[in-house]
């Protein structure tokens, strides 16, 4: 509890282990600690909410709504609503509650109320005290109405106020003239731009491609192209919610001649810098548009879009030279001051002066120009009139640049070890410098001499004086090197479960490794989420970020080591989500190669990601889940059939398992389990393929763990139904509801449904396409389409007591027909078992393949009745597709093992034999099921007795009840919605 906070809060981390259910506010807020220091979750902005959710206290219950925030190690902060709504007494000798009414419980929902009352000052100050004391990390918390933000100009001195263009939010010019700086974009010898297909857009994307296209065609920034090449576009959401145009450019950067232009040198700083006592630094806003393209060279920034073909006429972000451009740029309109009383290098901007008064006057000419040039200054990243200032860096005050404190800081945090664990993972990270160190084996004794066996872990004088003069000597030279922009940089970026680190380090003449810098930082709120593959991504554009000012225009290539051997193909992936295509385009400005390495030759990075302090404790079933995501593939879900140009793996070749865990992931196959999987592999590559190999390789799939429900033992005894005598003389009908809209491409038909009909002896299935308002006359009519035209008549269908087969047409229809309609009891799907479980594989087929709007699952059910009638069957012991037509079929991209690609088609009576043998399979394998039933389930669930004139009844969640919102949640699974 804390009178503290204006509002209750839940942390993220307790989202995801409780699995509660939340969503976006009305009405983001901007939260700023009682110093008025903004707050880092988020940016600062709470965005998200949870439903109420049902908190007790002893016999006491109440609901209560959370506000989403990163609130240290607490999992929930019960805030001042909470307090007003309850109103508790509290004994503070005893830490309890207590009411004055204790069988008083609020009738409604507790919720937060956006205030703009901020705490009284004196008060939280007392209270910051207090929380500081007690947990360092947890601090309490003010709300700011984002319409209530501070006026910019308020932090830029009161001279400079006159110059109000330049510290305007947004630019406000036309087509800028030609120039000397107009930007080019020189090719590699023999390569021309490509003609990209087009990615989709929702309906809200292509209202925002709309706009956008409108304002730039009226600003003159673009115009319609006949050009041969064409990039494609797609959208990425800003911070504030609104949607922001990419062009996808990494195929024209790939073939780009890089422009370079290198960091300033050190010992050129400190020769301009000498004397200087008072600093001015400006951070510039993207100015882009002020940049016109070199005629003739528009035609090679066309992107293509649904509305039409156009090109630039102004230089657009993502080019990979453009940052080299804007360079030449703003050295040209700061050409009279640079290097005079002006250092500037891309948009930072140091001005320095020997006197205070002619600093004033220095800044004056310095804004002048740059209103002149209609440049846009941040002023919340801008400093004026300081003695110490953060500058590409480097720390600068008079007399004095050494390197910033942020480049150590990783080192210089380093948490005190609590046991011997911890101290090996320190030992294991300042090993790799120990060349480095004189005298590194007698300092460090004291903290190897914990390792022998039988020696007591203690932590004393001798220990924390090695520990600190290890980490002293690490953050100084000549360990620590001050990075030289004419030499080749690396960095090592690393990922943990809740941290991401990184090194950037520059080789000796001798060709020995030396550290320039380190980074480490935790992960917040959705981070934590992400795949291991964006955790890793991440990590390199945080350290890219961080040491921007070093790697931007580098001399030579930037090498990029990662132990995850995915990213080293990033640059070249035709398949993104939307936060890497934002991530891609940040490192467009950027010289630099992924390379794969081993984890364990990426040591340093590895123990920076994995401080002690950044581990949060993980319940055992929770790291099962983590493993699982960790070790799995990426898999695009985005594609419709995936039909990847990958070559066939050679039937001699020994498969991999990344060859096995590919062929398990085409969309052809399905991500079926481990023996269907097994049994197609054997098909194509014969019997040298173990099913202990498949399963070593496919068992931690990513898409598998997230997509196929958890399995337990049913309960009650179980009465499976009579074989079939032939094949679709029994088949069952269901339907899977309440999905996603998709359109039919052919029809433009939208349907919400799928009816999936089965043969119960072959197994064979069809999934169609289905809309839930439809009748009983149209489902007859799909029924005689697709069962009767092709299998005949069949004698009895098994389905569920939907309204269809219980409206007087469809009885009217079966009885006409001659078939017997047998129908589960209420609430009871397990007595069409088949079916369900049939369902149950293609919803999990879809959520492995759905694109990330979920809208392309009607084009993906022909190829997931191939996946599903192809597979080998674990009664059947055939498949489906074998059982009905009497040879297998080939899926594309497949080989088959022997002279031919297809078994010869079998006689009508080869196929008779065929079926009648499955027949005495499936009874022979029942009745083996059956006593495995016997003595398993029914052995250890007790049969409900019943007797004559009994009703069953549902259970109370089966009914219908006032909250009911009419949504099926059978597809409520692994996650919300129906695939993700």
């Amino acid at each position: 509890m804390s009178q503290g906070h204006k509002a209750n809060y839940i942390a993220p981390r307790a989202i995801n282990r409780l699995e509660v259910q939340w969503g976006g506010k009305e009405r983001p807020y901007q939260l700023h600690t009682a110093e008025g220091e903004e707050f880092k979750y988020e940016g600062g902005t709470i965005y998200n909410e949870t439903a109420p959710l049902e908190m007790s206290y002893l016999d006491r219950k109440e609901r209560i709504q959370f506000d989403i925030a990163d609130i240290g190690t607490y999992d929930i902060v019960l805030g001042l609503p909470w307090l007003r709504t309850n109103n508790p007494r509290i004994d503070w000798s005893k830490g309890q509650l207590h009411w004055d009414h204790d069988d008083s419980v609020p009738e409604q929902p507790c919720q937060n109320q956006a205030s703009n009352e901020p705490i009284q000052q004196e008060t939280a100050k007392r209270y910051i005290c207090y929380l500081k004391a007690k947990e360092a990390t947890s601090q309490p918390l003010t709300t700011t109405d984002l319409e209530q933000k501070n006026d910019p100009l308020l932090s830029i001195p009161e001279e400079y106020r006159v110059y109000e263009k330049l510290f305007a939010a947004e630019l406000e010019t036309g087509l800028p003239e030609h120039t000397s700086f107009d930007h080019e974009i020189p090719l590699k010898k023999g390569k021309e731009p490509r003609f990209n297909k087009i990615y989709g857009l929702n309906q809200t994307e292509m209202e925002a491609l709309d706009k956008y296209l409108e304002e730039n065609l009226k600003k003159g920034y673009i115009r319609p192209s006949t050009s041969p090449a064409g990039s494609p576009i797609l959208f990425v959401p800003k911070k504030n919610g609104k949607l922001r145009l990419c062009v996808d450019y990494r195929m024209l950067n790939e073939m780009t001649i890089k422009n370079r232009y290198p960091l300033p040198l050190i010992d050129e700083m400190r020769r301009l810098l000498h004397g200087a006592n008072w600093f001015t630094a400006l951070d510039l806003k993207g100015a882009y548009n002020l940049i016109r393209m070199k005629q003739g060279e528009e035609w090679k920034t066309a992107f293509r879009t649904r509305k039409g073909h156009f090109e630039y006429l102004v230089m657009p972000f993502g080019l990979t030279n453009a940052p080299a451009t804007f360079q030449n740029m703003i050295n040209q309109v700061l050409r009279k001051y640079v290097d005079i009383c002006v250092v500037v290098y891309l948009d930072d901007i140091l001005i320095f002066s020997p006197t205070l008064e002619k600093h004033k006057e220095d800044v004056h000419h310095v804004l002048q120009a740059l209103q002149e040039a209609k440049l846009l200054v941040e002023p919340e990243k801008s400093e004026f009139h300081t003695q110490k200032v953060e500058y590409l860096g480097f720390t600068i005050t008079p007399g004095k640049v050494c390197m910033s404190e942020n480049k150590v800081k990783a080192i210089k945090e380093w948490p005190v070890p609590n046991n011997l664990k911890e101290v090996q993972g320190f030992l294991g990270f300042v090993n790799f410098y120990r060349k480095f160190i004189k005298d590194y084996g007698k300092i460090n004794a004291a903290l190897t001499n914990l390792s022998r066996k039988d020696t007591p872990f203690t932590w004393e004088e001798p220990q924390r004086t090695a520990f600190q003069k290890i980490k002293d000597l690490i953050a100084s030279e000549p360990v620590l090197v001050i990075p030289d922009p004419t030499k080749q940089f690396e960095v090592e970026p690393d990922a943990s479960d809740y941290a991401i680190g990184a090194q950037l380090s520059q080789r000796d003449s001798e060709g020995r490794l030396h550290p320039c810098a380190f980074f480490s930082r935790k992960l917040h709120g959705p981070e934590l989420n992400y795949q291991i593959h964006d955790k890793e991504l991440m990590a390199i554009i945080e350290a890219f970020k961080e040491w921007r000012p070093e790697l931007s225009g580098t001399t030579h290539e930037v090498l990029v080591y990662s132990d995850h051997k995915n990213l080293s193909h990033f640059t070249t992936s035709k398949v993104l989500n939307k936060r890497q295509i934002r991530w891609s385009e940040f490192l467009s400005e950027f010289n630099f190669r992924i390379i794969h390495r081993k984890g364990s030759d990426n040591g340093r990075a590895d123990a920076l990601s994995r401080r002690p302090d950044y581990n949060v404790p993980v319940p055992e079933e929770t790291q099962v889940i983590l493993k699982g995501n960790n070790d799995g593939d990426l898999v695009p879900a985005t594609k419709l059939l995936m039909m990847a140009g990958r070559s066939s793996t050679s039937l001699t070749s020994e498969l991999d398992d990344e060859a096995i865990m590919e062929f398990h992931a085409r969309p052809a196959h399905g991500h079926q389990g481990i023996t269907k999987t097994w049994k197609r592999l054997r098909q194509q590559y014969g019997e040298k393929v173990t099913r202990e190999r498949v399963a070593k390789a496919i068992k931690d799939c990513e898409v598998c763990l997230k997509s196929k429900p958890a399995r337990h033992q049913p309960y009650g005894m179980l009465q499976p139904l009579p074989v079939p005598q032939t094949a679709w003389q029994s088949i069952s009908l269901d339907f899977i509801v309440k999905l996603p809209k998709s359109r039919e491409p052919l029809t433009g038909t939208h349907f919400d449904s799928v009816l999936v009909i089965v043969d119960r002896l072959t197994k064979y299935a069809y999934f169609i396409p289905y809309k839930e308002a439809s009748n009983a006359e149209e489902c007859a009519y799909t029924f005689l389409k697709y069962i009767i035209a092709n299998h005949g008549t069949p004698k009895e269908i098994v389905s569920d007591r939907d309204k269809i087969f219980t409206s007087n047409f469809w009885k009217s229809i079966m009885s006409h027909l001659g078939i017997k309609q047998s129908m589960s009891t209420a609430f009871h799907p397990q007595t069409d078992g088949q079916t369900e479980r049939i369902n149950q594989i293609l919803e999990t087929y879809l959520r492995a393949y759905v694109n990330y709007n979920q809208d392309n699952w009607v084009v993906l059910l022909p190829i997931a009745q191939f996946a599903y009638n192809s597979a080998v069957g674990e009664s059947t012991k055939e498949s489906p597709f074998y059982l009905n037509y009497g040879f297998e079929p080939t899926a594309y991209g497949e080989r088959r093992a022997g002279p031919t690609a297809i078994k010869a088609v079998a006689s009508v009576r080869q196929i008779k034999d065929i079926q009648e043998n499955t027949r005495k399979e499936l009874e022979f394998t029942t009745s083996k099921s059956q006593k495995g039933i016997d003595t398993s389930s029914n052995g250890k669930d007790t049969d409900t007795k019943t007797t004559h004139g009994n009703q069953p009844k549902t259970s109370p969640t089966q009914q219908k009840n006032s909250r009911s919102t009419g949504n099926n949640t059978k597809n409520e699974k692994s996650h919300r919605h129906l695939l993700y």
